[in-house]
This record gives C-alpha cells, sequence and structure tokens, in this order.
C-alpha cells in the first residue's frame, strides 16, 4: 500500500487513528449486543443450545470467505476510507433486518450475513495503523483494541437494559443507527491515506509473496495457532457464557449485560498495561502467564454462584482473553512482509474463524448432552493447548520482535 508515502500532520494522524479506533469499537458493540440478544432470540424462536451454537458457526464461515477476501482487496484495490465506512453501514442494515426473523433459518441467514462488515474492517483497518505509525504500532494497536473492548463491554449493558423495557426486535432495529452515523462519519471526516491506488500486483507476483511470506513463514503459522485457540476459548465462552447466566443462576438481561461488560472492560483496561509490560520482559511471558490464569479461572465457573466473587471471576477471565489479542497482532505485521499487511491480517482472521466455527458446535453439543457448566471445562482445554503452544513459539518472539 502506499500510505507511508503520504505525508499525514500530527493532527490528521491522531484523526485517523481516532476515527479507525472507535469505528473498531461500534463494530465490536454489533457483536457485544448478540450476547444477550442469544437468550432473547432462543426463547423467542424456540432454539436449542446446538441452534444458537449456529449462529456463530455460520458468522464463522462467513468470516473465512470474507477474511482472505478482504485481505486481497486491501492490498490490490486499496480504497481503505471507502470500506471502512461501509463495514459500519452494513453491520447497521443487516442487523437492523434481524428483528425481521421469525424463524431460525431466516436469524440465521441476517446474522451470517451482518457478520460480512466484522470480517471485513481487519484486513483495512490494522494494516493503515501499522503504516501510518511505523514506530508507535504496539500502543496505536493497542489503543484500536482497547476500544472494541470497551464498545464490547458497554454493549451488552446498555442492550441488557433495553431488553428489560422493551422487545428484543424493537432494541435489533434502533441499531440501524450506529453503524450508519459512524460509517459516513469515516466517509466524510477521515483524511485521504492513500496517495493513488496501490500499485497492480500480477497474481503471479501475489501468489509467491502470498506463498513465502505467509504460507511458508513458520512464525505467522505458530501466532495463527495461538490466536484460533483463543478465538475458539473466546467463541464458546461469549456464546454460552450469556445462557448460563440466564438458565442456570436465573439472572434477568440487564444482570447478564453487566457481567459481560466487565469481562470485555477488564481486558480494555489490561490491553495498554500488557502491552507495555510484553515490550519490556518479552511477549512469550506475559501472554503465557496472563493466558494460563485464564484457564485456571474458568474452570472455577464450574461452581460459581452469581455474586461478588462471579465478578472477580469475569474480571481475571476478561484479562486473559481479550486484552492479549493486540499483542498477537503485532508480532503477526512484524514478521511478514509489509506489502502484505491487509493479507497475513485476513489470513489470520480467516484461520481464526476456520477453526472457530467448530467452537459452538462443540460447545452447543457438549451444553445439550452434559449441560451447560462443562462448556468451561472445553473452553479451559483450548486455553491451555494455547499456552503450551506459546511456550513453543519461537526464539523471535523477543521483545523485539513484538
Amino acid at each position: 500500500m502506499t500510505t507511508s508515502a503520504i505525508r499525514l500532520t500530527r493532527m490528521e494522524k491522531r484523526r485517523t487513528l481516532g476515527l479507525i479506533a472507535v469505528g473498531h469499537g461500534v463494530a465490536h458493540w454489533y457483536n457485544g449486543i448478540l450476547a444477550v440478544l442469544y437468550p432473547a432470540l432462543t426463547v423467542a424462536l424456540g432454539l436449542s443450545y446446538s441452534q444458537v451454537g449456529l449462529f456463530d458457526s455460520t458468522r464463522g464461515i462467513v468470516a473465512v470467505i470474507v477474511s482472505l477476501a478482504g485481505g486481497y482487496m486491501a492490498d490490490t484495490l486499496g480504497r481503505r476510507r471507502l470500506f471502512l465506512g461501509l463495514c459500519l453501514i452494513s453491520l447497521g442494515i443487516f442487523t437492523s433486518l434481524l428483528s425481521f426473523a421469525g424463524t431460525f433459518l431466516v436469524a440465521l441467514i441476517w446474522l451470517g450475513i451482518g457478520g460480512v462488515g466484522n470480517s471485513l474492517w481487519h484486513p483495512y483497518a490494522l494494516p493503515l495503523l501499522n503504516s501510518i505509525f511505523p514506530k508507535r504500532r504496539g500502543l496505536a494497536i493497542a489503543l484500536h483494541d482497547a476500544a472494541a473492548n470497551s464498545f464490547h463491554g458497554l454493549a451488552p449493558i446498555v442492550v441488557g437494559l433495553l431488553l428489560g423495557m422493551f422487545s428484543w426486535q424493537f432494541v435489533t432495529r434502533l441499531h440501524l443507527w450506529p453503524g450508519l452515523v459512524m460509517g459516513i462519519l469515516i466517509l466524510l471526516t477521515m483524511p485521504q491515506v492513500e496517495k493513488s491506488r496501490p500499485e497492480r500486483k500480477t497474481q503471479v507476483d501475489y501468489r509467491q509473496a502470498w506463498q513465502s511470506g505467509i504460507l511458508q513463514n513458520r512464525q505467522f503459522l505458530m501466532a495463527s495457532g495461538i490466536s484460533a485457540c483463543l478465538t475458539m476459548a473466546r467463541l464458546g465462552l461469549f456464546t454460552f457464557f450469556p445462557l448460563f447466566l440466564a438458565f442456570e443462576l436465573g439472572l434477568n438481561s440487564a444482570s447478564q449485560g453487566l457481567y459481560i461488560g466487565v469481562m470485555a472492560f477488564s481486558g480494555a483496561l489490561l490491553a495498554p498495561g500488557l502491552g507495555s509490560l510484553a515490550d519490556r520482559i518479552g511477549l512469550q511471558v506475559v501472554l503465557s502467564t496472563a493466558i494460563f490464569i485464564a484457564g485456571i479461572v474458568v474452570i472455577s465457573l464450574v461452581f460459581a454462584q452469581s455474586g461478588v466473587l462471579l465478578f472477580g471471576i469475569v474480571a481475571l477471565l476478561g484479562g486473559g482473553l481479550f486484552s492479549t489479542r493486540s499483542l498477537i497482532l503485532v508480532y503477526v505485521m512484524k514478521v511478514t512482509p509489509k506489502e502484505m499487511g491487509g493479507s497475513s491480517i485476513g489470513a489470520i482472521f480467516s484461520l481464526n474463524r476456520f477453526f472457530g466455527i467448530l467452537s459452538p458446535i462443540i460447545a452447543g453439543t457438549i451444553a445439550d448432552t452434559f449441560g451447560l457448566r462443562f462448556v468451561f471445562y472445553f473452553v479451559s482445554i483450548l486455553l491451555f493447548v494455547g499456552v503450551f503452544l506459546i511456550l513453543m513459539m519461537h526464539h523471535t518472539t523477543s521483545p523485539e520482535a513484538t
């Protein structure tokens, strides 16, 4: 991409970072509302736990395709401002259409199509920040991720309260506006970040760059494996933890939203600190410690009851699951060619979601067969596998490499 050739003023850089970070937050707001919408949909449409699992698995299939295509488009077509704006506008439109779903199949279609905007965002946004802030990429991407976790945490709290006052159909119709407004704001106010259309690559050139920079890149493949484990764990937990709160602990939608919000907020608060700590003592130590603690803590959910203790458990889980993703993404862009930035991010998100397709299905089957609490054992196993892979990471994951 040609962003590095553009001379942006300090204010333009800050405005670009602010718009992209808030836009990322809005995109994750739409992910966050699903946690409290799923119990409402389960009751309204008479769904099984396995059917609820299929919602996220379908979104995963969409993400696999869109992330790969989005990476190619970002590296070859450019038009980043346009596509970032359209991502958010599409999220608003398709989420609002969910309000008209009267059957499981219709809900599945709108949720699946709605995942396009989320999946297309990262291949466009992250390489752009990496290019604009080459010396402070860790901070820029951490802020980008912290905004996502903050909105992800706020969404279930707000929507949980709204669901206590209005129907789920009315609440989803309201969600036309956040994506529409923020998308238009990006289209109209974001600085021109690309000088011209990226240099056209032949299919042979692109295929060779893909093979050498991604497929044969051992550091990238190891990071992808770790990220896939964390994604599967997050999907399994975020899909079924709200159902656990609703049907095992008997909590109302407002209480569900509060617990889920605490989980995401703790990740947002810890992300900058963990990033700074990783710069000083090493990525491997920080990642393995944070995720190992999360793996131990998630088992305690099996015996949990609502109350202050559960808030503490949820906060520790959020710190381990949501504050570490930005570190892995920074590492990925460090060990892959700069001109393949969109493709490398698209590839890792595609791999994440490919493996993530299995997680809700497996977790749903476990919940139907053994009970919701057994899902937490499944999540803990995924986290411990992630820790093992982190400990096997190549020595290039030193502080200098992060």
